[in-house]
């Protein structure tokens, strides 16, 4: 033998027909009771598969006592061929019927293979629906328990001694499970059903119980004596689903309306053994069908403020009782009863004083007949209404970084307020757009700006409106700023000159209109070190701090009002010359002809050969340019006629020599041109 299982409690019903397939073992559940005179044990298998095998096996029931050491063999039962159960034409069992049908159909199914997985399936799950069939033919008849092997009664069982009970499948083709019984140590003791709930409906009476799964099935019982007169009134019984946790059952009884009885339980265990009696319930089927509803309901105003509601005359033919009128004044609300009693059901119209402020009339008219049930007839009636809410007051907006801008106002006071209309605006003097279109019932809002318009200011205006659709004066505007996130276009070096002293460099500023100054960064490659110059308004800027024959690298950055800072413009990596000053001095002169209205520079020339004459000039001393003033090469004045009225002019002169060599830049000349 392989393996001891313990016992299992609970009836076989609640066993899961899942199923186990061809097995080289018999599983085998069970359970004992003790009658006192007798002690019964009853078995079943574990699926339809290992069923087949106890049934068409020899089953050894086994004994074993407190002062003996081994067990001994009380008998060999075997399953009854159905042919011999006794089952006539007359006979009338339908529970002993069904058990010996499924016997004769089970050994097909348990034996063949299917020809695929799907017929496998199938055959699988017909197999165990026969199984669960003759499982609960066995609790409900001892009979059939016996023949289908589940069961053995020991009518002389030991007095006064602990027994132990074992049994197994004698087979040589399987490994067979050994099943313990220990006794309780009371002897059994009916118990009572769960109580039973009853619906009263119209001609019915729907009772329901919660199962209790040491009952297989139960009986529904009724009479109409508390005591006596009980019959069944379900000839099948109900059985407990086996693949329900907690399950409740219920049984429908067909009543004439108004006539009581009593029902109660009776369950059915494993054993064949039937509950206690409970305590009977008594129910019977009520009138639930409502009367007709009333017919041609409408209200009408009258000119003393007052609503007068009509309908149809209703005739007294459904046990009428009378009529009740109830009022709301919001879809929502519930029903307010107007009548302190019920109409009389010949009454055809009420009427009723209309409240101050009040617009909205929801009127229920509700036809009562002698067993509470009700119909009703519904109506809606609006006052005529032209009066706006007031303006909106107390706006408001504050927007943070991210463009989340938060909107509030103060609630207006009116009782048929339906909310409020949000609009929103680029420009003050622009149309409004509706951003909720909807009544809004709050007097908060929330929206959201993006953040890559280029429009700083953004509008807000609310509007109340009421039920009837009016509409108050718009509130008065609030204004937001818009989160400037957006960076400035990169600016662009457009030029430069290069010397041993200087680096000058002309650049395009960026081309937003918010920029608030641009800032240039010089690079000393040698050293690595890193100059920053802010610059405002200049697209001029002359590098005077630079080494002859150094490297360098220049790039320009521009920021905004929001202090948004641009990507890098364009990078100029220049090198000065040499030095290759001649260190004589040019004693340059620049004064104003206001007559001939030019600036006259004069100049000392060299004694060498000259190669060319450069005049520069500038608004700043700092920022002189190239001049496009020409000069032969051995003249040694010039007239610049170029010049603008009230204007400070900077002059300064370069010489160049054929040889290569070249002058320092003069220091700038101021001079001023006065107004004509």
């Amino acid at each position: 033998m392989r393996g001891i299982r313990s016992l299992l409690l609970g009836i076989f019903m609640s066993l899961s027909f899942t199923s186990f397939g061809q097995s080289d073992t018999v599983f085998l559940v069970g359970q004992s009771r003790h009658y006192g005179d007798s002690v019964v044990l009853r078995w079943n298998a574990t699926n339809a598969y290992s069923f087949a095998d106890v049934y068409g096996n020899t089953i050894v029931v086994q004994r074993k006592n407190n002062t003996n050491e081994g067990f001994e063999t009380l008998a060999k039962t075997k399953g009854t061929p159905s042919e011999i159960w006794g089952i006539t034409q007359n006979t009338k069992d339908n529970t002993l019927i069904l058990a010996a049908a499924s016997i004769y159909q089970l050994p097909a199914l348990v034996n063949a293979s299917g020809a695929s997985v799907a017929e496998q399936l199938q055959n699988d799950e017909t197999a165990n629906f026969y199984w669960s069939n003759i499982s609960l033919a066995a609790d409900l008849r001892p009979a059939v328990a016996n023949f289908c092997n589940l069961r053995f009664c020991d009518l002389q069982p030991l007095k006064n001694q602990e027994s132990v009970y074992r049994i197994y499948v004698e087979t040589n083709k399987k490994v067979s499970d050994t099943l313990y019984f220990i006794l309780p140590g009371n002897t059994f003791q009916k118990e009572t059903p769960a109580p039973i709930y009853a619906i009263e409906d119209e001609k019915s009476v729907e009772l329901k119980w919660k199962a209790d799964r040491k009952y297989s099935a139960y009986y529904v019982q009724k009479s109409k004596q508390k005591e006596i007169g009980f019959f069944n009134l379900n000839d099948h019984p109900i059985a407990v689903p086996a693949n329900k946790e907690n399950p409740v059952l219920y049984y429908k009884d067909s009543v004439t309306n108004y006539q009581p009885a009593y029902y109660r339980l009776l369950g059915i265990d494993m054993f064949g053994d039937a509950s206690d009696f409970g305590e009977p319930l008594l129910a019977q089927g009520r009138d639930r069908t409502p009367p007709p509803m009333p017919m041609g309901l409408k209200v009408t105003e009258n000119r003393d403020k007052s609503l007068t509601l009509h309908w149809q005359a209703t005739e007294k033919a459904y046990g009428e009782l009378g009529l009740a009128i109830g009022l709301k004044h919001n879809s929502e609300e519930e029903y307010k009863v107007l009548t302190n009693k019920l109409l009389p059901v010949s009454q055809t119209h009420y009427t009723f004083n209309v409240l101050p402020g009040q617009n909205d009339y929801y009127l229920l008219l509700q036809l009562f007949d002698t067993a509470g049930n009700g119909s009703k007839a519904e109506a809606f009636y609006q006052l005529v209404d032209s009066m706006p809410p007031a303006k909106p007051t107390g706006l408001m907006a504050i927007v943070d970084k991210q463009g989340v801008v938060k909107i509030t106002w103060q609630l207006n006071t009116e009782k048929d307020l339906d909310g409020y209309l949000i609009y929103f605006a680029n420009s003050a003097k622009a149309e409004k757009s509706g951003i909720v279109n909807r009544p809004l019932f709050d007097t908060i809002y929330h929206d959201t700006l993006s953040l890559k318009m280029l429009n700083k200011e953004v509008y807000y205006q609310i509007q109340a409106v009421d039920k009837r659709f009016n509409r108050s004066p718009l509130s008065e505007l609030v204004k937001v700023m818009r989160p400037d996130t957006l960076k400035p276009t990169s600016p662009l070096i457009r030029s430069y000159v290069v010397t041993d002293s200087i680096i000058q460099l002309r650049w395009v500023p960026s081309s937003s209109v918010d920029v608030v100054k641009h800032e240039l960064y010089r690079v000393q490659i040698s050293s690595g070190q890193i100059r920053k110059i802010t610059i405002e308004k200049d697209t001029l800027y002359t590098d005077r701090e630079v080494q002859p024959g150094e490297k360098y690298s220049y790039y320009f950055t521009a920021t905004d009002e929001s202090e948004n800072t641009s990507l890098p413009s364009n990078e100029l990596s220049l090198q000065t010359f040499k030095k290759s000053f001649i260190s004589k001095p040019i004693n340059l002169k620049a004064t104003y002809e206001p007559q001939a209205k030019v600036v006259k520079l004069q100049w000392d020339n060299l004694d060498k050969d000259t190669k060319k004459i450069v005049i520069y000039k500038g608004f700043r001393k700092d920022a002189v340019g190239v001049s496009p003033i020409q000069i032969n090469k051995d003249k040694k004045s010039a007239n610049d006629a170029n010049i603008q009225s009230n204007t400070t002019y900077y002059y300064a002169i370069k010489i160049y020599l054929q040889n290569g060599e070249q002058t320092q830049l003069s220091d700038p000349i101021e001079v001023v041109i006065g107004g004509e």
